[in-house]
């Protein structure tokens, strides 16, 4: 049995898209695969099982056939971490380990990932690092191309990590970069000893945000077409320029949001002509009848919301910053993105596995 251990030296570096990419192609290959997230941080209630989000999402779309409660040992709730700040200990240690010790029986590969970042679970005496190098797990670490100080924390984690150190992924390079980061970044740490398995490059579908999430982190009010909840959000646009600068950028872009003022009919009449995937409109300004009825007509939701334009634009970059994979589109992105740029042939020959 091979356990790996999927981690990040920051939050949202993408573990789950390429927990979901590796586990697809586990499958396919034939392996019997187990998974399981130590400690979670985003409580969710599955079938009256307290379980963790994004857990969730992965155990549903790889149809794992594990029992619900393995999925994830320890889930920091409010009134946990409560309970914990004013002094209480539990067994958590011991039930993860409970945890990834049945895990293992009849299966060929066990796949583990961090909430938060490879760092977190110091509060709980669950901290990721201890938890590798008590078990002995091999760990692949990936991270965002943010700029060269990714660099750094590769090399920082390869001296904690040592030879339990599999390799690292390098997720969302743009454009620009990719030949940077192909030809001097990834021989460069060959060179100090670090296998690099995979440079994902920038996506927006995976970057998106469909309507509903939206509609959700904004506390606002669907005005029209609720069957197009569904719609991926991968541009936003500020509705404050004029109408024809505004056209001109929006036939740059593609699945354009756009955040306006309810009284901007003209930049409303606009948008809703060009199909943008939806209309937030703030300061619970009220569209007119004719822009409710073209955008029925043209297939566009309209999101009431009621903070001003700088606020919802800062909370719309805020929450674009984590990566949510909660629908099937994205999810199949992220499962093709990791196929195509994770060098597979070279994670086998590293654990040992043949196919």
């Amino acid at each position: 049995m091979t356990a790996i251990f999927i981690g990040s030296t920051i939050e949202d570096a993408g573990k789950d898209i390429l927990t979901l990419g590796l586990g697809k192609r586990f499958k396919d290959d034939g392996y019997r695969l187990s998974f399981f997230k130590p400690v979670g941080i985003h409580p969710v209630k599955v079938q009256e099982v307290l379980t963790d989000q994004d857990a969730w999402t992965i155990y549903r779309f790889l149809e794992l056939d594990q029992p619900l409660e393995s999925l994830c040992p320890v889930v920091v709730t409010h009134d946990l971490l409560t309970r914990v700040l004013q002094g209480e200990t539990g067994a958590f240690k011991d039930n993860i380990l409970a945890t990834y010790e049945a895990l293992q029986k009849d299966r060929d590969i066990l796949m583990m990932t961090a909430g938060g970042s490879i760092y977190s679970g110091g509060l709980l005496g669950t901290q990721s690092i201890g938890m590798i190098n008590e078990y002995g797990v091999k760990v692949i670490i990936i991270d965002r191309y943010t700029n060269e100080f990714v660099i750094d924390r590769f090399l920082e984690i390869k001296e904690r990590l040592g030879d339990n150190l599999l390799g690292v992924v390098i997720n969302r390079v743009n454009d620009v970069c990719v030949d940077e980061v192909k030809g001097l970044v990834v021989p460069f740490l060959n060179r100090r000893g670090i296998e690099v398995l995979g440079v994902l490059p920038e996506d927006p579908i995976i970057r998106s945000i469909s309507v509903s999430e939206l509609n959700s982190i904004l506390g606002g009010t669907v005005l029209t077409c609720q069957e197009r909840l569904h719609q991926l959000v991968e541009n936003f646009i500020i509705g404050g320029m004029q109408v024809d600068h505004a056209r001109k950028y929006m036939n740059k872009i593609k699945n354009a949001g756009v955040i306006v003022g309810g009284d901007r009919t003209d930049i409303l009449a606009m948008a809703i002509e060009m199909k943008a995937q939806c209309l937030i409109l703030t300061g619970s300004l009220y569209p007119n009848e004719m822009i409710m009825t073209s955008a029925e007509q043209k297939g566009v939701p309209i999101i009431l919301t009621r903070d001003d334009t700088y606020t919802v634009a800062r909370r719309v970059d805020n929450f674009s910053s984590r990566l949510q994979l909660r629908e099937k589109e994205k999810v199949d992105r992220g499962i093709w993105l990791v196929g195509k740029h994770f060098d597979f042939d070279l994670f086998y020959r590293l654990v040992g596995l043949g196919r």
